[in-house]
């Protein structure tokens, strides 16, 4: 839990006064913790999201975060309340990943709470699981709100940018960890043109 510690040290000696802090607290997935996480490691991430201007969980990581049960199915009006109980671990957006409640989608809540609102954002579904897809979806989630996307185009460039790295990878049996995002980045480039 140390480097924790370490970053809440950078971010508290290195931010500029204009800059943005992006926490995505990878740590979880499917229920469970990924190996060598606990609980205690879930509540000092929490700590840390709270200095974060965007928080980018998964619903996993949001109930551990919340000390709250996980179940493979979330409806609407709970993925909203998990939504808003996470606005406090942030300074003001939510991007709750897992949405699953529409058939052969996969979404997320986008949530400004200085402005008070909340969108939901979809994409469709691709019946493949793999590792890195959360790495993939965030990196590209920074890098569009770092070219002047909005919170919610953002959402909808990674969320579309991660379903098109998963299918180029459905199909590849010798490529086992990871998805191939790299042949992607072209569609990546269009994306951020076509999405406002």
């Amino acid at each position: 839990m140390e480097q924790l510690d370490y970053i809440k040290e950078i971010i508290d000696s290195r931010l500029k006064p204009d800059g943005c802090v992006f926490v995505d607290p990878a740590m979880a997935d499917h229920g469970e913790f990924y190996n060598g996480f606990d609980q205690e490691f879930a509540d000092k991430m929490g700590e840390l999201c709270k200095l974060g201007d965007y928080i980018l969980p998964n619903t996993t990581e949001a109930c551990y975060i919340l000390h709250k049960p996980w179940k493979e199915e979330f409806t609407k009006d709970e993925m909203l309340e998990m939504a808003n109980e996470l606005s406090a671990f942030t300074k003001r957006y939510v991007i709750l990943k897992g949405d699953t409640h529409k058939e052969n989608q996969l979404g997320m809540v986008v949530l400004d709470k200085e402005e008070s609102t909340c969108e939901f954002v979809y994409n469709d579904r691709v019946d493949y699981v793999s590792h890195g897809t959360g790495d993939v979806f965030a990196s590209s989630f920074v890098g569009s709100v770092m070219v002047g996307k909005s919170p919610t185009s953002a959402a909808k460039v990674a969320g579309e940018f991660t379903k098109k790295a998963i299918e180029k990878t459905v199909g590849d049996e010798t490529h086992t960890y990871g998805v191939k995002f790299e042949q992607a980045i072209p569609e990546l480039y269009d994306l951020l043109n076509q999405v406002e």
